[in-house]
């Protein structure tokens, strides 16, 4: 799921509920603002600083503030300038680390077993390239390998967003995925490996 955080209001992003739950992974969108995070809609102290595309995962994050964060109320974020960004909460997915960008990570998922899948292994010299596995659905998706790229998902849901690879390698199972392209926005003609498996 995603929130909007909307220029001078403080946005209820995560319930308590789901905090007792299982773990989840939250990003601040690649070209959103930077953005504080705080355990209540009244709380008045400086809260936690969560920069624009950065992430972390809850609870296994450690050494970012979360343990001077009272949290029985959720997580409330708000932006520190005068222009909004979007928070994605993946559920599901818990990276073991990522402060920031050039941090390499790993992911801790639950698997099933699908009866299709295939792999894929693009040099980097002809982006964008694109997955798409039509008419089947992606269910899990596999990273072995990436630099500094972007993902583009699109879910069977018509959802269509950027997925910040930044040299992520894991597997992903938060969406049901109907295509994923594969950008360079910087130019990096980075290698991107993996598969995926879906029915």
């Amino acid at each position: 799921m995603s929130k909007t955080i909307p220029e001078d209001e403080r946005v209820h992003v995560v319930t308590e509920e789901m905090l007792q739950q299982d773990a989840f992974t939250i990003r601040n969108e690649e070209n959103g603002t930077d953005v504080r995070i705080y355990g209540s809609e009244d709380d008045e102290g400086d809260g936690i600083p969560f920069r624009a595309d950065d992430e972390f995962a809850v609870p296994e994050e450690s050494g970012w503030g979360w343990d001077s964060l009272e949290t029985s109320d959720g997580l409330w974020m708000e932006t520190v300038n005068d222009s909004p960004t979007e928070i994605i909460v993946l559920k599901g997915v818990a990276l073991t680390r990522n402060v920031r960008r050039d941090i390499q990570v790993s992911a801790t998922v639950t698997t099933d077993t699908y009866d299709l899948g295939d792999g894929f292994d693009f040099d980097g010299a002809g982006y964008p390239y694109t997955v798409d596995p039509s008419p089947s659905t992606i269910q899990e998706l596999l990273i072995t390998e990436a630099g500094d790229i972007v993902a583009e998902i699109t879910t069977t849901g018509g959802s269509v967003f950027d997925f910040s690879l930044a040299d992520k390698e894991g597997a992903f199972n938060s969406w049901e995925i109907e295509e994923v392209t594969f950008k360079d926005p910087k130019g990096t003609t980075a290698r991107v490996a993996g598969g995926w498996s879906g029915e």
